[in-house]
């Protein structure tokens, strides 16, 4: 199977219903805010109807979550998937290899969370955009960040200052003042108002 990605409007819980299992509800409703059920369930609605289209035979498997929030299928080989969701879309990615998604609604932000959060190098790129401009980048590095992070399944235990992408989207991980090359590689993009990455692991 090759990188497959999907977008989808959030859409009412109701219109989920028809594909989610007893065990897909019981995710949905572990969110206390009836927005904050719609994303979820139409992210398990786009993963049910990717897997019913694409492989019916484990289209009613459960659907798992990791402590770190990573969800999978198990007893299944050489097929994984991840979600995301913000604003009104969710975004969904499925590949043979494991992999992340993250997607952001481009906003205002505010400099002191990029120079906590960033890598020294992302930083410093950052500072030095034009202002009109620095809005899109930020959340163009956010984003793989948190999609490389949701890849390895670390979530915030991975430090997200210790590593950046390079040209190529190749993954760099600062080692002990070493710099080390990851086995992920990132892809980004912009759709209207919102960026969109994701981490697949080479």
């Amino acid at each position: 199977m090759t990188h497959f990605l999907s977008l989808s409007p959030i859409l009412p819980l109701d219109a989920t219903k028809k594909l989610l299992l007893n065990s897909d509800m019981s995710h949905v409703l572990n969110y206390n805010n009836d927005f904050l059920r719609q994303q979820s369930a139409t992210a398990l609605y786009v993963v049910r109807k990717f897997l019913q289209n694409n492989f019916p035979n484990i289209s009613k498997y459960p659907i798992n979550f990791a402590s770190s929030g990573k969800p999978y299928i198990e007893n299944v080989d050489n097929f994984f998937f991840n979600i995301s969701h913000s604003g009104n879309l969710v975004a969904a990615v499925f590949h043979d290899k494991p992999c992340g998604i993250d997607i952001e609604v481009i906003k205002a932000f505010k400099p002191e969370i990029a120079k906590r959060f960033f890598h020294p190098l992302e930083f410093q790129h950052l500072q030095s955009l034009s202002y009109i401009n620095q809005s899109e980048e930020f959340f163009r590095i956010w984003t793989y960040k948190e999609a490389y992070i949701k890849n390895t399944g670390m979530g915030l235990a991975e430090v997200l200052s210790s590593f950046y992408a390079d040209d190529l989207g190749v993954i760099i991980k600062n080692d002990l003042s070493t710099n080390v090359k990851i086995n992920s590689h990132i892809h980004s993009f912009q759709n209207l108002d919102y960026y969109i990455s994701t981490a697949i692991s080479s």
